[in-house]
C-alpha cells in the first residue's frame, strides 16, 4: 500500500500534532508500508531516506483583498498545485493522510478526483478553533466533506466535525497517545524540589492561558511564599509573560526554561510538585497526559478534550477557563493537602495508562486500512 502523509507545519516544528505525525510515519514504515511524507515549507526540498522519501513543499495560502483572492496569489497557488500534482503522480498513493485541517489541505482535496486516492484528514484541535483566518473558516466545511474519513483527538472535536460537515462525513475519535514508559521512568539521582513547584509545559501562546496562571500566582504566593513557577516552552507571548510577571511582582519566583528536550521536560516534571494547564482551548492535551504518567497531580481548564482525560476531583482538578481566582483555588487545594495531592497523582498515573502511544498508532493504522478497503 502506498501512503502519503502531509503535515501542515514545517519540519522544524515539534509541537503535539507534529509529534503524532512523526511517530505515525515511523510506525507505518516499521509495518512495511511504502510511506512518503510531506511538510509545508518556504523552499522546495526532496529528502531521500533509507526507508522513505520526504518533501519540504512550498504551498501558497491564498491571500485576499476586499475578500477576493489576489491575482498574484492565485498564480502562485496554481503553480504549487501543478508541482504537487506531479509529485503525487509519481507516488501514485492509495491513500493520503493530512494532519491538521488547514487551508493547505485544499490542495489534496482538489487533486483527489484527478489521482483517485482516498483522503483521510486528521484534526488536532487548534485547526477547528475559532481564531483561524477567514479563508480557513470558509474552506473548512469543504475539506471535511471531501475527506473519505476524518479523525479527531477528542469526542468534543468529533461532534464539531460532524456539525461543520453537515453530517456528510465519517469521523472517528483517536485520542493522542504518549510513551508511558518514558514519562514514568524515574531518575533515581533526582528528587523533588524542596520548595513547592508548579510547572506548565507547552508553547507560549495566548490560547494556552499562561497569563491566567501568572495572574493566579500572587494568591498562591500569599499562602505559600516559597512556591516556584516554571514554564517549559517558548513562543510568541514569552516577552508579554515576562513583563506580566514583573508587573505582578513575582519574577523572582518564576523561571522561563524556554524550549526543552523531551528528556529535560521529564526531569522538570519529576522535580515539580504539580502540573497546571490553564488553556483557553485544547483539542486534547498531550502534555497533560505526560505529566500524569510522570506521577504529578494536575489542575487544568475544563475545555475541549481535557474532560476526556481528567475526571475532576478523582484524577485531577478541572476549573473554568480564563478565571485566575478559581485556578488559584484549585492549585491551593493540592498545595495545602499533601495527602490529597498524592491520591490524585496515583489515580492520574493509572489513568494515563489508557493513552498509550502504541494503541493510538494502531488505531490510526486501522482507520487507514479500513478506508482503503471501502
Amino acid at each position: 500500500m502506498q501512503l502519503l502523509l502531509f503535515c501542515s507545519s514545517p519540519r522544524s516544528v515539534s509541537g503535539g500534532m507534529e509529534k503524532v505525525f512523526s511517530q505515525l510515519c515511523k510506525r507505518l514504515c516499521q509495518r512495511s508500508y511504502d510511506v512518503h511524507s510531506m511538510y509545508r515549507a518556504e523552499r522546495f526540498k526532496k529528502v531521500e531516506g533509507a526507508h522513505t522519501t520526504s518533501w519540504d513543499l512550498p504551498l501558497e495560502h491564498l491571500r485576499t483583498w476586499n475578500k477576493l483572492p489576489r491575482p498574484g496569489s492565485i498564480f502562485s497557488f496554481m503553480k504549487d498545485l501543478r508541482r504537487l500534482s506531479r509529485i503525487i503522480g509519481q507516488i501514485q498513493p492509495d491513500i493520503v493522510n493530512c494532519h491538521f485541517a488547514s487551508f493547505y489541505v485544499s490542495y489534496f482535496c482538489l487533486l483527489k478526483p484527478l489521482h483517485g486516492y482516498r483522503l483521510v484528514i486528521s484534526t488536532h484541535g487548534r485547526d477547528l478553533a475559532g481564531g483561524m483566518s477567514a479563508m480557513q473558516r470558509a474552506v473548512r466545511p469543504y475539506l471535511l466533506r471531501t475527506a473519505d474519513h476524518v479523525t479527531a483527538v477528542s469526542a468534543d472535536l468529533e461532534t464539531q466535525i460532524k456539525q461543520e460537515a453537515g453530517g456528510r462525513t465519517r469521523a472517528t475519535t483517536i485520542p493522542n497517545g504518549v510513551d508511558i514508559e518514558f514519562w514514568s521512568a524515574e531518575e533515581k539521582s533526582k528528587g523533588k524540589e524542596t520548595n513547592p513547584t508548579i510547572i506548565n509545559v507547552g508553547a507560549l501562546r495566548g490560547v494556552k492561558g499562561q497569563d491566567i496562571l501568572l495572574r493566579a500566582f500572587p494568591k498562591i504566593l500569599s499562602a505559600h511564599p516559597s512556591t516556584q513557577l516554571w514554564f517549559a516552552g517558548d513562543g510568541e507571548t514569552r516577552q508579554d509573560l515576562e513583563a506580566l510577571a514583573s508587573r505582578l511582582g513575582v519574577s523572582d519566583h518564576v523561571t522561563f526554561h524556554g524550549w526543552c528536550s523531551t528528556e529535560k521536560v521529564r526531569d522538570l516534571l519529576q522535580a515539580a510538585t504539580l502540573f497546571v494547564m490553564p488553556s483557553r482551548s485544547e483539542g486534547f492535551g498531550i502534555a497533560l497526559v505526560e505529566a500524569m504518567a510522570a506521577g504529578l497531580p494536575v489542575v487544568a481548564s475544563n475545555v475541549g478534550g481535557v474532560p476526556d482525560i481528567v475526571e475532576s476531583g478523582t484524577s485531577g482538578i478541572l476549573v473554568p477557563p480564563d478565571n485566575a481566582e478559581t485556578l488559584a483555588e484549585g492549585i491551593l487545594k493540592i498545595l495545602q493537602d499533601e495527602e490529597y495531592g498524592e491520591e490524585l497523582a496515583t489515580i492520574a498515573r493509572e489513568r494515563a495508562q489508557d493513552f498509550r502511544l502504541n494503541d493510538a498508532l494502531d488505531e490510526y493504522e486501522r482507520v487507514l486500512r479500513k478506508v482503503t478497503s471501502e
